[in-house]
C-alpha cells in the first residue's frame, strides 16, 4: 500500500488516496517516519531484527539441519533470553519449511518441499480405506 501511495501522491495527494484504499493517513506517515529514522521503531521490532540475525547465524553454522528446538537451546547457551514462541514464529517468517515430528513436539526443518512430503496419518488412512474397498470377502 505504501508503494502505491508513494507512486501516486504527487498527482492526487496522500489523504485522498488513503481515503479511497481505507487506510489511515497517520499510518502511512508513521511508516514513512520509521523508514527515515529506524530509532523510532518499536522495541519489539528492534529486538526481532537482532534475533533474526542470530537465528540465521546459528542455523547456518550448524549446516542448516538444526530445528527450532535446537536453535532455541543453542541461543540459550549463548546467553539469549527465552523466546521459543518468537523463534518458531521467525522460522516460519524466514520461509523455512517446517514439519512436525511424530515423536516430538518440537518443530524441525523439512528438507523436502511440501509437495514432496507424505503425511503419514493421511497415508495410513488412505491405505486402510483402499484395503476396505478392495476386500471382496466379508465375513457374515
Amino acid at each position: 500500500m505504501v508503494t502505491f501511495v508513494d507512486s501516486s501522491k504527487a498527482e492526487y495527494g496522500v489523504e485522498p488516496i488513503c481515503n479511497e484504499i481505507w487506510i489511515a493517513p497517520s499510518s502511512y506517515y508513521e511508516y514513512k517516519a520509521h523508514e527515515r529514522d529506524p530509532d523510532r521503531l518499536p522495541d519489539r521490532i528492534k529486538r526481532d531484527m537482532r534475533l533474526e540475525f542470530d537465528i540465521q547465524r546459528v542455523w547456518k553454522d550448524n549446516f542448516r539441519v538444526y530445528g527450532a528446538c535446537k536453535v532455541w537451546r543453542q541461543l540459550l547457551r549463548e546467553g539469549t533470553s527465552g523466546f521459543r514462541n518468537t523463534l518458531q514464529r521467525f522460522i516460519v517468517v524466514l520461509s523455512a519449511p517446517l514439519s512436525r515430528r511424530a515423536t516430538s513436539d518440537c518443530l524441525s526443518f523439512n528438507r523436502l518441499a511440501n509437495s514432496d512430503c507424505v503425511n503419514p496419518a493421511r497415508f495410513r488412512a488412505s491405505m486402510i480405506a483402499e484395503a476396505i474397498s478392495d476386500s471382496s470377502v466379508i465375513a457374515s
